[in-house]
């Protein structure tokens, strides 16, 4: 099994688990941290070719949230699909990786304090957790009462399905979806419906 996901990742960035990789009562047997959209989307279609039941995981400080998967192969790391795309302070937005952990969003968001911008996302282990982890959990602190939930914060985003079928929703403004908002969707799903890859936030 580990062959073929370092076939896709590289050998560097594929593993054999350890007990702390997943929640406990699971057993995941291989550990793959892909380098970008592409190389998820090849690890997704590869794991549902062979049967394999994947787990998503991004900071690790909530794998104890919901209930523990009935049966876990391969753990994907989000890892290396961290860094800030865009902060375009003008239009108050940031486009980042969800794999960027949110103390690293913070730094760059509010490295200009001419800007006066913020993340208003502040959930529980803020400092180690990663904007896809915050958002596929909903996440939030006191913040919300004043700011919103994740939900609210979110724009746009891309994601990918379990086939390995790269896709997004929304886009860079508030007012530019018509039809279902997918975003919402994957936004406290907790990993279950679509791997979350790069978001739009509303700063």
């Amino acid at each position: 099994m580990l062959d073929g996901y370092a076939a896709l990742v590289g050998a560097r960035h594929a593993r054999a688990a350890l007990g702390e990789d997943a929640p406990a009562g699971t057993s995941p047997a291989v550990v793959v941290a892909p380098g970008g959209e592409d190389e998820a989307a090849a690890v997704l279609a590869h794991a549902s070719a062979s049967g394999h039941a994947v787990l998503l995981k991004g900071g690790g400080t909530k794998l104890d949230w919901g209930r523990p998967p009935a049966r876990c192969d391969v753990v994907l790391s989000t890892e290396r699909l961290a860094g800030v795309v865009s902060h375009d302070a003008g239009d108050l937005v940031c486009t980042v990786r969800a794999g960027t952990r949110l103390a690293d969003l913070r730094a760059i968001v509010e490295a200009e304090p001419a800007h006066r911008q913020a993340v208003m996302l502040d959930p529980r282990h803020g400092d180690a957790a990663t904007v896809g982890g915050v958002l596929a959990a909903s996440a939030s602190g006191p913040g919300r009462t004043r700011y919103g939930t994740p939900r609210d914060v979110v724009l746009g985003i891309r994601f990918v399905l379990a086939d390995g079928t790269v896709a997004k929703a929304g886009g860079r403004v508030v007012k530019n979806v018509a039809g279902f908002d997918v975003g919402k969707l994957l936004i406290g799903s907790l990993g279950t419906v679509a791997l979350i890859t790069e978001v739009v936030l509303k700063l």
